[in-house]
């Protein structure tokens, strides 16, 4: 099986150099594929607590609300 980034779709995506399209492959630190599931959320994604999401949460809503006033 040849290279799956060339003559295929991954490679038409990468050629429209849209930064929205994110290409993940490879092998992660703790040699899980990025691709998968599971190495994609334990490699890629940020470990934030608890008190992160909630205070992001509520700053989305405080956002939300200013804007929501300006109208």
């Amino acid at each position: 099986m040849g290279d799956p980034v060339t003559g295929s779709e991954i490679a038409k995506l990468k050629s429209l150099d849209d930064p929205r399209v994110w290409i993940v492959g490879g092998i992660g630190v703790n040699k899980r594929k990025l691709h998968y599931f599971e190495g994609f959320v334990n490699d890629i994604l940020p470990d934030l607590s608890n008190e992160q999401i909630d205070n992001k949460i509520e700053q989305a809503i405080k956002t939300l609300l200013i804007h929501n006033d300006q109208r």
